[in-house]
């Protein structure tokens, strides 16, 4: 799970939203995003995703 690519299906506000990876909806946690935003997965937080915008992840590990 950590690592994989999902796509922000309601918007983050407050830090919090909804994320897709495959068929599944995720609650998450992370940057305020826009839907259809591409994310990363940070780490797990119980039942909940930590995540960051993809852009700022791969400048973060390039």
């Amino acid at each position: 799970m950590i690592g994989e690519t999902g796509i922000v299906c309601m918007a983050f506000v407050n830090g919090y939203g909804k994320v897709r990876i495959g068929d599944t909806v995720w609650l998450a946690e992370g940057p305020d995003v826009t839907v259809n935003t591409p994310v990363n997965v940070l780490s797990v937080r119980g039942s909940r995703l930590v995540v960051g915008h993809k852009e700022m992840v791969r400048g973060f590990r390039d």
